[in-house]
């Protein structure tokens, strides 16, 4: 990671740049960006805060290189949070510009980083004395502050790079990945016993959303529905999974061990199968 902080004459070029490239933030008092929209407005109007709150603008970067997705959590801040694709950005590096202003004293410890497989977690920590901010505004201005806020987030990133982009658990940016099957069947399993179809329509709906084809193993098939207790539910996961199986060559081995006697008809008529009785 690499850390610069900015001087605040040099703030002034960096934010026409945000705002010619795309960045937007939320209107004032609201609480999360609509990734699909880009906001007209900051939710803090920068260029008329006083020095007297020393605003401050730190970057930071993080080579993003084999990730499919960030997940960042700093401070807990959501009010104006920006995805900002640009040409000159370096290849595999995420650029985070954190927007600061303090009164007498500000703490905003440092951005520690913890990769988790294919996701790279993104996160604050403060050592001797934990953050703390009280801030007022009132038509886009600060009108009362007390510590040290962050007052906006850009994240800066190459153009058509393909990464998922998480701030306090929420998606910020597109989909660009369907939900990996392990995840899936994590969810499957802590579903309640008649709420199992939700996972399953939300694994093949994350299919859809990104275009690209579910190719599901009879394997998996038969370990989804060894995770659903009632048939009538085996039934309607089977509606949703059989069409995109890769292969059929032991279904009716599963669908006969799966399926009670009295159901076994509905499932192989599902399937397309004949059923022999």
């Amino acid at each position: 990671m690499r850390k610069l902080i900015l001087s605040l004459t040099a703030t002034f070029f960096i934010v026409s740049c945000a705002k010619s490239s795309g960045g937007g933030g939320d209107q004032d008092n609201s609480s999360s960006t609509n990734p699909t929209q880009t906001p007209k407005t900051h939710w803090i109007n920068w260029d008329k805060i006083p020095s007297e709150y020393s605003p401050q603008i730190t970057e930071s970067s993080f080579n993003i290189d084999g990730f499919k997705k960030v997940n960042i959590n700093i401070h807990g801040f959501d009010k104006d949070v920006n995805i900002i694709y640009s040409d000159s950005a370096l290849s595999g590096e995420l650029k985070i510009l954190q927007y600061t202003v303090f009164k007498k004293i500000g703490v905003f410890g440092s951005l520690t980083e913890a990769p988790d497989g294919q996701a790279l977690r993104l996160y604050t920590t403060t050592y001797s004395q934990p953050y703390s901010c009280s801030l007022a505004t009132r038509n886009r201005e600060i009108v009362s502050l007390e510590g040290g806020c962050v007052v906006r987030l850009d994240l800066i990133l190459p153009k058509n790079l393909k990464l998922e982009v998480y701030n306090l658990g929420k998606l910020i940016s597109k989909y660009f990945f369907p939900m990996e099957y392990e995840h899936f069947l994590e969810q499957l399993k802590q579903a309640g016993s008649d709420e199992k179809i939700i996972p399953i329509r939300n694994f093949t709906a994350s299919y859809e959303r990104v275009g690209e084809h579910l190719k599901l193993l009879e394997s998996q098939l038969d370990e989804i529905l060894d995770n659903i207790t009632w048939d009538e539910e085996k039934l309607n996961a089977l509606r949703l999974l059989h069409p995109h199986l890769s292969s059929r060559n032991e279904l009716k081995k599963i669908l006969d061990s799966q399926f009670t006697y009295f159901n076994r008809k509905k499932a192989y008529q599902i399937v397309g199968l004949v059923w022999e009785g």
